[in-house]
């Protein structure tokens, strides 16, 4: 903590820890000013409302995008293109009055001794930033000596956090307050394993808060009360709804209210910008008075603090350069670059380690077979490392039986004895004695809460009921992103920008090289840039054909009864303003197909749900195709719009001039050609008007079934698999086999060949 009484009266001090400090200033007669980096930033560059995100929204950017470009424009000045237009922009939002300078700041500092205090000197903005007073600046650091850190080395990453728990329970029966034992915020492949011994030990936990605004049911209400009245009278009324509110609802939706109130024309613009904006409100957390709080770098008290996963790339976290300006751009605007903020991160560690003195330290070599190695942190700090394994001494047996059961499992197929063995009676543990069937759940059917559900939901739980039950009420799923699903975000990205501005490639063969980091991804991604560059040079070209309307990336929602909300973002839809008939269009980065026939289990639904989510957009108009857009085909396959169309509409010869002469294939199309006649035929997956509304009809019942199935709580274990079709397999993917346990018995067979005979 800053000895005070180096400050001189009437100074000014710069640091993260400004709430920390002030109650301490608050007991002494020094008048001092505590900034914060973000302080100086919205100060001596500039500050900025909705109403600047709103403006570029209204150009065609999103929203995250609008936020991310304002971002940059603190430090920018004229250099290569990209900064140029940055540049130019940040003028034109000034011009407009969009972001404003606070003249009268920098009197404020003038003359003023200013003090930096928990802040590296590696960063570079505050130092750009405080340019005009650099003769006035002077550091502060805490005094320490050479410490002794103890490191403990667990084999896995359960035994670190059993460990954990263990040692908090030592502490707490030694008599430390548990609200005087703190855990430094780990690293994300802990969360759900502390999540888990948090309930085993009974331990209270501040877990900080992963609830936005948006997911509160409450806040859907208030949307509905809102499309009949004011923002006023609709809050009002959501205040009589509330009679408990543990996570400070209403003052979190007061203060969305006060900041869109009057920015908008329509109430539709109001609900979406308000929607966008709650998506980065976070609830509040019910907090235990005694309870274990998760602490950031700011804490300044000296209390008992863990730090688990002290594994290299962890601590420090290496902060990569996949900003929208890259290190070079940085540093020609003398900003910090991804080796200084990896400077400033380790710096800041270093500093939390020196000036706390009751760390308990641990890091893990293993996850599964996935190998970790310790933080570089540990030699150069010459920490010493010490060996742990199982501890006999426990503070709880509920945890305990289960690493006995698990030592037990170890012995029986490889008869290998661990000291968890041992260490409880096996009478006491239950040992084998399993029922993996589901246990049904209190029924939701009386629950008339708003049942929020979408495509992949329905898909979910028409291949598994149990899968479902695991992925949305459990919240189980995986969330860490693989190969395809980052390709998939990212060339998602591209194509939407794609429809408002024309790809520089050269920029996206860049920024392939920072997102991954294997040199087969990297390699496997740069080589489909191609085909990214097909679909979108085929689409522009198909545009200066007719005259289109396109819509990307749109979010609808369609209400199946007064208490269910059918949700979906469709990723493209095309109108042909000529005859109003319009197609939809989905990428995918997989190997993809629509079916039809598995329609009838549940499956292939993505392309008739936004069937039916489209009509929100496009209402009385005539859907002639849905289509699969597969950027990376299998086998090198020629890039199509595979799927569904109506060989009889209008827009097909308009769209691709190639089926304007007999005997043609289609350009675009995969299905469509021309026979000698010169007229359009599709060679398969053909539909009528009245085959789209059967479909669509299908599409909703099925829906409706998985739905009411969910209300009533219906979860089996109940996998779909297919005989004659080995993609029909729900178990082939699943990340949950090991909660499940299921037999071949649990399986749910359908056979469509069999099916398409008869």
């Amino acid at each position: 903590m800053i000895d005070l009484s180096v400050l001189k009266d009437n100074s000014i001090l710069i640091s993260p820890f400004k709430k920390e400090i002030l109650s301490c200033l608050n007991k002494t007669d020094l008048s001092i000013k505590i900034l914060s980096k973000n302080d100086l930033i919205n100060n001596l560059s500039f500050d900025y409302d909705d109403k600047a995100i709103i403006y570029l929204m209204k150009k065609g950017y999103s929203y995250s995008n609008a936020k991310e470009l304002i971002s940059c424009l603190h430090f920018i000045k004229d250099g290569n293109e990209k900064l140029n237009k940055l540049y130019s922009l940040k003028q034109e939002l000034l011009d407009n009055n969009l972001i404003k300078n606070n003249s009268l700041f920098s009197y404020l500092l003038k003359d003023k001794q200013i003090y930096i205090y928990g802040y590296s000197s590696f960063d570079k903005e505050i130092l750009l930033l405080l340019n005009d007073y650099k003769n006035n600046i002077c550091y502060i650091n805490d005094e320490t000596n050479k410490k002794e850190y103890l490191v403990n080395e667990y084999l896995t990453i359960e035994e670190e956090v059993d460990s954990l728990f263990n040692e908090i329970g030592k502490l707490v029966k030694q008599g430390v307050p548990l609200n005087k034992i703190k855990l430094l915020q780990y690293p994300g492949e802990y969360d759900l394993l502390i999540k888990k011994y948090a309930s085993f030990y009974k331990m209270p936990i501040n877990f900080k808060s992963e609830v936005t605004l948006d997911k509160s049911p409450y806040f859907k209400i208030f949307k509905e009360k809102y499309i009949n009245s004011s923002l006023e009278e609709a809050y009002k009324d959501i205040t009589n709804v509330i009679s408990v509110d543990n996570y400070r609802f209403l003052d979190a939706l007061k203060g969305l209210i006060y900041d869109v109130d009057g920015l908008f024309e329509t109430k539709e613009e109001t609900i979406e910008y308000l929607s966008l904006k709650a998506l980065d409100i976070h609830l509040s957390e019910i907090k235990y008075q005694n309870g274990l709080d998760i602490i950031s770098y700011n804490h300044l008290e000296d209390d008992h603090i863990f730090i688990i996963g002290f594994n290299l790339l962890s601590y420090p976290k290496v902060i990569k350069d996949v900003t929208y300006l890259n290190d070079k751009e940085k540093e020609f605007l003398n900003i910090n670059t991804s080796l200084d903020n990896n400077k400033i991160e380790e710096d800041r560690i270093v500093n939390f380690l020196n000036t706390h003195n009751n760390l308990h330290i641990s890091y893990k070599k293993k996850i599964g077979k996935s190998e970790y190695y310790p933080s570089v942190l540990i030699n150069k700090l010459e920490m010493k490392v010490v060996l742990k394994t199982f501890d006999l001494e426990r503070t709880k047996k509920g945890p305990s039986v289960y690493l006995v059961a698990k030592a037990n499992d170890k012995f029986d197929s490889l008869g290998v004895k661990e000291l968890a063995y041992n260490a409880i009676d096996s009478k006491d543990v239950e040992y084998k004695n399993f029922n993996h069937k589901y246990k049904h759940i209190a029924q939701l059917e009386n629950d008339k809460g708003i049942l929020n559900i979408s495509y992949s939901q329905v898909n979910n739980y028409s291949q598994c009921p149990f899968m479902y039950f695991v992925e949305k009420i459990l919240k189980l799923g995986d969330f860490e992103g693989n190969f395809n699903t980052k390709l998939g975000e990212y060339y998602h990205s591209i194509l939407e920008k794609s429809l408002i501005e024309e790809i520089d490639f050269d920029q996206v063969y860049q920024e392939i090289g920072t997102l991954f980091s294997e040199p087969s991804d990297i390699y496997f991604a740069r080589k489909s840039i191609a085909n990214l560059n097909k679909v979108i040079s085929d689409f522009n070209d198909m545009k200066n054909n007719v005259e289109l309307e396109v819509y990307g990336e749109k979010k609808c929602k369609v209400y199946i009864d007064p208490f269910t909300v059918l949700n979906g973002t469709i990723d493209k839809v095309v109108y042909i303003k000529d005859n109003n008939e319009y197609f939809i269009v989905d990428y995918k980065t997989g190997n993809v197909h629509f079916d039809k026939k598995e329609m009838e289990y549940g499956l292939s639904l993505q392309l008739p749900t936004y069937l039916i989510l489209s009509e929100m957009i496009l209402r009385d108009r005539e859907p002639i195709g849905i289509f699969i857009q597969n950027i990376i085909p299998k086998d090198d396959k020629e890039i199509s719009l595979e799927g569904l169309q109506n060989e009889n509409a209008k827009s097909w010869v308009e769209l691709d001039s190639s089926l304007r002469t007999p005997n043609a294939k289609s350009k675009y199309f995969g299905s469509l050609k021309t026979n000698k006649e010169g007229i359009v035929i599709s060679s398969k997956n053909n539909a009528t008007k009245e085959e789209f509304d059967q479909i669509k009809n299908l599409a909703l019942e099925k829906i409706e079934q998985a739905c009411g199935n969910i209300r009533k709580a219906n979860f089996e274990i109940s996998p779909i698999k297919s005989r004659t079709n080995m993609n029909i397999d729900a178990c082939k993917y699943c990340s949950h086999q090991s909660i499940c346990f299921k037999n071949y018995y649990d399986n749910r067979y359908v056979d469509l060949k069999k099916e398409n005979e008869e």
